[in-house]
């Protein structure tokens, strides 16, 4: 359906009149598969932008009564087929109740932004373990399959939060049989003398026992000097996972080059953690797709200019990215000090509406910029 030249009214959330009275939407960007529409208000010279289809009934009322109909029966139609799609999924799940929760953890994770070769991976071992799982119970041979795994890329680009969905997915596959997952670093695991180190480490995967231990960081571990007690904790790890090696799952993750020195730092270590999931960075669409979640979620509307302002930083910060990158952590400042600075411009007016408080624009990117920068 094409909106197109269409006829709107500006409204607020609930239904009451917006500031900015009658416009025409003048584009409707991707036909049908479009997500946001622009609108030229005939009372303002910039064009506003809109989360489509959410923005009719909340901040958009088309005055055409045949298109507000077909609007109207598209969102119908669209809920019908996602309770169509639940309800398959609820038949399907209901069948195989050992992969209800799983799939719902993998679904969750398929919504993240961008990481399609992690997604395909982990899809992927969830779909190994089960099989091997279900090759066990019917008498035929197994694969001793590792669950340990190697987790490589930048910041920010969501190593501890797919760490954390592994977890749960082993969890809900029977993989481990405990729902539990302890997060630690060198610093929970290295003390400062002689024989703490193993007392220190062996405490952290007591607790973790029966789960996944997550190390983030871990090349830390072997990147000191040759009387560092890094190693006694890397020699605890190793002793632990052998002692445990059904009832103990370890995640560690780091950046690629120097999570490969750690593993080849000891011959244990590269025996055992032999899968690895590659996180790369966010591409510039991928970041500027998270900054427009950010906004939606918050419930910002992020206006044509500064859009434009934001999509050029990032591609201008992706083409000089170094190892320190910041991915979608550098989104999420990025996002926070934006309406940090259209919180400081709008507590200088002397008349504040609902338009102000949800609109960013573009002094509150460029400020923004300016101290990310």
């Amino acid at each position: 359906m094409d909106l197109t030249g269409k006829k709107v009214i500006h409204i607020m959330p609930g239904g009451k009149p917006g500031k900015y009275g009658e416009g025409t939407i003048v584009d409707s960007r991707g036909g049908d598969s479009f997500d946001r529409i622009h609108v030229k208000f005939d009372s303002e010279n910039d064009v506003k932008v809109f989360p489509y289809p959410e923005c009719f009934g909340r901040y958009l009322k088309l005055l055409d009564p045949e298109s507000a109909k077909q609007i109207e029966d598209i969102q119908k139609a669209c809920s019908l087929v996602r309770k169509k799609c639940r309800d398959r999924e609820t038949v399907k799940t209901a069948a195989q109740k050992p992969d209800e929760s799983a799939n719902s953890v993998l679904n969750e994770l398929d919504n993240m932004i961008g990481l399609r070769e992690v997604k395909r991976d982990v899809h992927m071992l969830t779909s190994f373990i089960q099989v091997n799982d279900l090759r066990r119970e019917r008498g035929l041979k197994a694969t001793n399959i590792s669950k340990h795994l190697v987790l490589t890329g930048n910041p920010g680009t969501g190593k501890t939060t797919v760490a954390r969905m592994i977890a749960r997915i082993y969890y809900s596959i029977g993989a481990i049989r405990e729902n539990k997952f302890i997060e630690t670093s060198r610093a929970g695991l290295v003390a400062g003398y002689v024989g703490q180190t193993a007392i220190k480490t062996q405490e952290v995967i007591n607790r973790a026992i029966g789960g996944v231990l997550f190390i983030d960081e871990a090349y830390s571990l072997s990147s000191g000097l040759n009387n560092d007690y890094g190693m006694e904790a890397i020699d605890t790890l190793l002793s632990a996972i052998e002692n445990h090696r059904n009832d103990l799952v370890v995640i560690v993750a780091g950046y690629e080059e120097r999570m490969k020195q750690f593993i080849n730092a000891n011959p244990g270590l590269a025996s055992r953690f032999n899968r690895y999931l590659h996180f790369d960075d966010y591409t510039p669409e991928e970041l500027m797709s998270i900054f427009k979640s950010l906004c939606e979620e918050n419930e910002y509307i992020l206006l044509t200019e500064a859009e434009e302002r934001v999509e050029e930083h990032l591609r201008e910060v992706y083409k000089h990215r170094g190892e320190e990158f910041g991915n979608a952590r550098s989104i999420r400042n990025l996002f926070e000090k934006t309406i940090a600075y259209q919180a400081e411009r709008i507590i200088a007016l002397n008349k504040v509406d609902d338009d102000s408080l949800i609109e960013l624009t573009l002094a509150d990117v460029e400020n923004a910029i300016d101290t990310a920068a």
